[in-house]
């Protein structure tokens, strides 16, 4: 067999600094294998023997190495028994970091913002990139893959922007040699980077990871028979509402045949399956009989994609494809007095889901029913939890262009981990960059069991040594996207930067930095990576190589005092105290959900490194958000909350009683 190492060595790399240097490869059955880490005058600085199994594979470990001179580059030479060497040339010792996610990760330098200049005067030799092939699955023995690359006009249009943002500042700040390993594919979701056994193993994952497994089975079966999906509609059409005309959402209508599933949730994970199509929901509640007669407010969250909404058999609320991203928007209807006459209430919601997942898919917070004019001490009525559900009309993504020739490949769960990930370990790094979770957006509660997941499995095959365990994991909170809202809501956006942020507060040795002020509304792909490499990069200095006097995050929000008829807000500024962009007044970036359970923007001042919030008159506060929407950095709400460093407040939700 001949002698071979995986494509993440070659001329031009950088090894970490500090760390136990795994070296590994294939050869021929139970050989000796000499390895060589010498100085480019050729003494010897490492040497070590190993020998390969019986399957060819081999692995050393050389000891960890300081930071090397980058006017003398090292030579890494391995050599058989039988005379077969490899030599790479012009290796450096220095700092190595794994950027990862989807396609704000992948983005390259010569698209994102000022490309063309910085393409031209991107003279770094000292920062070196190695991108990872975008592939699914195991790839034996490993990817090909480009080589190492110098940082030059020549190269570097190609590179990760966000990843050679923070390499240059981490070598211009340490004057160090920089590497990064870019592996990254737009649309791929976190499933696609996890572990398949991790998943299998989690009730939240497993039914999904056999469902995808059914899925490429029957997308093999269909093209080996010849179905064209170029011809094939993107989205399926409303059949028609004829479930109103056959009394489903009349209240003497029968339901007790129909199934009763737990909400919310997108039906694709439940026992409903992978399905489009047209879904009824039914439910049952009794009422105080102080409500009868009253206008009450129906809160039932996100519904994807549409909806009609009746009580007691009169429609009462619909949301259509009229509505921009109608699958993002928050449902909440009246019910009008003169429906509510009795102690029993019969909601009925037909839900047509037109392509991928569908059903309720908000959070049970959002999903209640309580009288408009409400006093101070009324209760909700939660109205998550089992409903009877319908199938009207089953139409399967089978018939969509989108099942064959979308972006299935970078969601195939542990596909990436597999592809993408597996063949570049244990190459020894300093952390992570990772900058995803668009294409998880929607199932925040998941994500937050979901990416610990992932950083455990990555963690694990790595398997550094000691301390270095636990490697640095940086996550990048989402930007800005989509239209602002008008008045205060739900947003998915929104959940999962909050669910970003759960998981950089509760992993060990994670963190996060925001990119929230860097969006732009019609874009998901804001140009500006040059602030997102920057964030990380003095992100990674203050946490991991000592710069603790850098201030490298914005406000983080720790609690709320109530005194009287105002909100005291304290926030963990790093020794940057709390400002304002540009100097203005403090924006309405506030929401406030108050005892009438509306939820209402709410203007604040700066006053000693706090946010006062004056509460409304007659009124108290059941919880407050800040930033809470896809695009809070435009329209009314206007966020601007930031420390004297210009580092925007992290956005947050908090319930108060």
């Amino acid at each position: 067999m001949v002698l071979q190492l995986p494509p993440i060595f070659s001329d031009y790399m950088v090894l970490q600094a500090g760390r136990i240097l795994p070296i590994w490869g294939i050869s021929s059955p139970e050989e000796p294998i000499d390895i060589q880490l010498r100085s480019n005058a050729g003494s010897v600085i490492l040497q070590e023997q190993v020998f390969t199994e019986e399957s060819g594979k081999w692995r050393c470990n050389l000891p960890a190495v300081d930071l090397s001179d980058p006017n003398s580059p090292l030579i890494l030479h391995i050599k058989t028994s039988r005379g077969e060497e490899i030599t790479f040339n012009d290796v450096l010792v220095g700092e190595v970091w794994l950027c990862s996610g989807q396609s704000n990760m992948t983005m390259s330098v010569e698209n994102a913002r000022d490309g063309a200049r910085e393409v031209s005067t991107a003279n770094f030799p000292l920062i070196r990139e190695f991108q990872a092939p975008q592939v699914t699955g195991h790839q034996a023995p490993w990817p090909q893959a480009s080589s190492w690359r110098i940082c030059s006009p020549e190269h570097v249009g190609s590179f990760s922007a966000v990843g050679y943002s923070m390499a240059r500042r981490l070598h211009q700040e340490l004057q160090v040699p920089v590497g990064i390993i870019h592996s990254s594919w737009g649309g791929s979701s976190c499933e696609a980077w996890t572990r398949r056994d991790s998943m299998l193993s989690h009730s939240l994952f497993s039914n999904s990871v056999h469902q995808w497994d059914d899925k490429l089975e029957k997308i093999e079966s269909a093209l080996t028979k010849g179905i064209d999906p170029a011809k094939l509609p993107l989205r399926q059409t409303d059949p028609g509402n004829s479930g109103e005309q056959e009394g489903l959402a009349d209240p003497a209508y029968d339901d007790d045949t129909w199934e009763e599933i737990n909400q919310p949730g997108a039906w694709e994970y439940g026992p409903l399956g992978d399905i489009d199509g047209v879904v009824w929901f039914r439910k049952r509640i009794k009422i105080p009989a102080s409500w009868i007669g009253k206008d009450l407010s129906l809160n039932l969250g996100r519904l994807d994609d549409v909806d009609i909404t009746y009580v007691n058999g009169s429609r009462i609320g619909e949301t259509n494809f009229d509505t921009p991203n109608p699958h993002d928007v928050a449902r909440k209807y009246t019910v009008p007095g003169q429906a509510v006459q009795s102690g029993e209430l019969l909601i009925a919601i037909r839900i047509f889901d037109h392509y991928g997942e569908g059903g309720m898919t908000g959070h049970n917070s959002e999903m209640y029913l309580v009288p408009i004019e409400n006093s101070e001490n009324e209760q909700k009525i939660p109205l998550d939890g089992p409903w009877r559900v319908f199938v009207r009309h089953s139409m399967s993504p089978f018939n969509l262009k989108g099942y064959y020739i979308g972006d299935h490949e970078q969601k195939i769960p542990s596909g990436l981990y597999d592809g993408m990930i597996v063949p570049w370990a244990p190459f020894a790094i300093r952390g992570v960059a990772w900058y995803q979770g668009e294409a998880n957006a929607g199932r925040a509660e998941q994500y937050k069991t979901l990416l610990p997941m992932m950083i455990k499995d990555w963690r694990t095959l790595w398997n550094q040594e000691g301390s270095h365990f636990d490697f640095p994991f940086l996550i990048v909170q989402l930007a800005s996207y989509l239209e602002p809202s008008e008045e205060p809501s739900g947003s998915t956006w929104a959940e999962q930067r909050e669910a970003q942020h759960h998981v950089a507060a509760t992993v060990k040795n994670a963190d996060l930095i925001t990119a929230i002020d860097l969006g732009e509304a019609d874009d998901i792909h804001p140009k500006n990576k040059q602030d997102v490499g920057l964030r990380l990069a003095n992100l990674a200095l203050k946490r991991d190589y000592g710069k603790s006097t850098l201030v490298a995050q914005g406000p983080f929000f720790e609690r709320v005092a109530v005194d009287e008829a105002q909100l005291i807000l304290h926030f963990r500024t790093s020794d940057s105290p709390l400002s304002t962009l540009n100097g203005e007044a403090l924006a309405s970036g506030f929401a406030l959900l108050t005892s009438d359970d509306q939820w209402r923007w709410a203007l604040g001042k700066i006053k000693d490194n706090t946010v006062i919030i004056s509460v409304p008159e007659g009124l108290s506060v059941r919880a407050i958000r800040y930033a809470w929407s896809s695009n809070p950095m435009d329209g009314k709400q206007g966020m601007n909350l930031t420390n004297s460093d210009r580092l925007p407040a992290f956005p947050f939700h908090h319930d108060i009683y």
